[in-house]
């Protein structure tokens, strides 16, 4: 005959159960008999008061004060006050653990980690949450945005719920499709045209002698008609735009426009000026 299972806070379970305190031939014999007791009014308060001291002693949580907790009054209200009602939305992800394999070069955009900037997360756009942008995997991080002791722990979004983010002065935005061999993922919006639109693929690439770095090798895609061309140099833009061969030509030599990917600044004047082209009364 089995000792009298001992009483343990109901709302503890999974926890005490994870720590191996209760006997396994106490786990099924007492749990299931005890889901009644949450209907108790005094039994929901002590599991309440279980659950924020353990969310105030667990190494993996956020640690928060407890003060201003009153449990006769809305429970939710506090934990939006506590977390910050703007920010909780922000913590639907995972823990991502961040690896670096060279001390000079990272894979970050901008070699910068974190800089605190805006995005737009399920139909939210939240302000002044710190972002990194991990190139390499093509991930968006953010840093915990409400506990000093826990902003080394990144936490990584649901990619295909961020609709755009802001960093370091560019704006990338998820395209849900597949773009050229790239597939979909983030792309850094260059140029945003009525007819003509480039963006650029934020690509960084290992290179190992002696030690590993991280090489740059961006990529630059014109949208056009609805398609995706790779934008290599001129030629790619008057093979496209062939009835204004003459025109791009002129422009390109007026102002010594270079096209190529290490001048993104004359990239994006010539698909402004094509885009101009387009809009021209005699092509509407």
């Amino acid at each position: 005959m089995l000792p009298p299972a001992p009483i343990y806070p109901p709302f503890i379970k999974k926890y005490i159960r994870y720590r191996k305190w209760i006997p396994k031939n106490h786990q099924n014999q007492y749990f299931p008999n005890i889901i009644a007791d949450m209907r108790n009014t005094s039994c929901i308060k002590f599991g309440i008061i279980s659950i924020l001291l353990l969310l105030t002693n667990l190494p993996s949580t956020a640690q928060y004060s407890i003060d201003g907790l009153d449990l006769n009054q809305n429970i939710y209200a506090w934990h939006d006050k506590a977390l910050g009602v703007d920010k909780t939305g922000i913590l639907l992800g995972e823990y991502q653990e961040i690896q670096r394999q060279s001390r000079e070069t990272s894979q970050f955009f901008d070699d910068s980690q974190w800089i605190a900037n805006r995005l737009k997360y399920r139909g939210e756009i939240y302000e002044g949450i710190y972002l990194s942008y991990d190139i390499e995997s093509d991930l968006l991080l953010i840093r915990h945005p409400t506990n000093y002791n826990y902003h080394s722990q990144a936490i990584k979004l649901i990619q295909q719920d961020v609709e755009w983010f802001e960093y370091s002065g560019h704006t990338f935005r998820y395209i849900h499709e597949p773009v050229l061999h790239f597939g979909e993922g983030f792309f850094d919006e260059m140029y945003m045209g009525e007819h003509l639109q480039l963006f650029a693929k934020r690509i960084k690439i290992t290179e190992t002698d002696r030690v590993i770095s991280y090489v740059t090798a961006d990529k630059f895609i014109i949208q056009y008609l609805g398609e995706y061309y790779r934008l290599r140099s001129k030629l790619t833009v008057m093979k496209l735009l062939k009835p204004y061969k003459k025109e791009i030509r002129q422009f390109i030599k007026t102002n010594e426009i270079k096209a190529k990917p290490e001048y993104e600044s004359d990239m994006i004047q010539l698909i402004s000026f094509c885009n101009q082209l387009l809009n021209a009364p005699t092509n509407q």
